[in-house]
């Protein structure tokens, strides 16, 4: 009897040790449950014609080159994604190929739209000929589910709630810029002084507003309120209510462009001005306070993507007349404190 007492005497003293330890350890910062490191999907350079397309930790570490694209006449290098994006790019990159090498196209999860050059035919040779005067402009909205492997063009719904001036001679809609909102739910067209809402759960347009502002672009949705950077002679982030219908513009500079947190509670915007300073807000949705960060001359915000706690900066820095810096920085959106993860120099 007493051998079976001492047996869970020794049990009990240990289980509570163990016990002890274990929320002495927790309760002091010592055991740590890390959650999977998130990513981030940028592209390189490479060479005067092609790119890399990369993903890189946030901590700065697993760098990996995923795939090499030939530029052509690629203009949108950048690829602004979410987490749930660029693990489903990573894992469907023979689905993708074809995306990347279009000049027009934007990404979200299992997604992807894109629209098609114009031709010299869309061209406006007169004031009262057809067709559009200007670069920057392309046709027809094609939607592609890499899933499904199916991809329709959305836009000929549009044919008969738009003005016939923004159809080309074959019928397709001309666009200026394509975006999904960040959380994938809306899909945006922007001809001309016209933006077209598209749901991809409904699939259908579901909203066309004709709004005063210029090449509109890079647009996103917080509740009923549309968010975009715009403007031809000058680029600010404007705020559009959808139920009042009324504009409000965020910033004021030569240039400026935006991201909304993936939790819907800041809008982060980069304002570059004259002289090639830019700086860095952070406005936050739910009671309207702003943080500002001023950068020094010479380094330049090229860009970035965000989640809900960091924000990923692509600064430029001029070395010489032949030869610049990309730094890759991890910036927490609470404290406003950055760290360099990635680096590279660009000829």
């Amino acid at each position: 009897m007493k051998k079976y007492l001492s047996i869970v005497l020794i049990i009990a003293v240990s289980t509570f040790i163990v016990c002890f330890f274990l929320y002495k350890a927790t309760h002091s910062g010592r055991i740590s449950h890390e959650s999977n490191t998130s990513e981030i999907l940028f592209t390189s350079d490479v060479s005067d014609d092609a790119f890399e397309v990369c993903t890189i930790g946030i901590n700065g570490k697993n760098l990996k080159e995923l795939l090499t694209i030939n530029k052509g006449n690629l203009c949108h290098t950048d690829v602004n994604t979410d987490q749930t994006t660029v693990d489903y790019i990573k894992n469907n990159l023979d689905r993708f190929k074809d995306a990347f090498t279009r000049q027009l196209c934007v990404f979200s999860k299992n997604l992807y739209a894109y629209s098609t050059p114009i031709e010299e035919s869309d061209i406006k040779t007169s004031a009262e000929g057809k067709g559009v005067s200007g670069g920057g402009y392309y046709k027809g909205v094609f939607l592609c589910n890499v899933e499904t492997n199916k991809t329709v063009q959305i836009d000929r719904d549009l044919t008969h709630r738009l003005p016939s001036s923004l159809f080309s001679q074959d019928g397709s809609l001309f666009v200026s810029s394509l975006s999904f909102s960040h959380d994938g739910k809306f899909l945006f067209l922007c001809s001309l002084n016209y933006l077209s809402i598209f749901s991809t759960e409904q699939m259908k347009f579901t909203g066309i507003f004709h709004i005063d502002v210029g090449r509109m672009r890079n647009v996103d949705r917080v509740l009923n309120n549309l968010y975009f950077a715009g403007g031809t002679d000058a680029s600010n982030v404007f705020e559009f209510d959808i139920e009042k219908e009324e504009l409000k513009p965020l910033t004021n500079s030569p240039e400026s462009t935006f991201s909304v947190t993936p939790d819907d509670k800041n809008l982060v915007f980069i304002e570059t001005h004259l002289d090639g300073k830019s700086d860095l807000g952070i406005l936050n949705l739910e009671n309207g306070t702003l943080k500002r960060i001023d950068y020094p001359k010479g380094g330049e915000i090229a860009g970035f993507v965000s989640d809900s706690k960091h924000l990923i900066l692509k600064r430029y820095h001029v070395i010489s007349v032949n030869f610049s810096k990309l730094d890759i920085y991890l910036l927490d959106l609470n404290t406003l404190k950055e760290q360099k993860i990635y680096a590279e120099y660009v000829e």
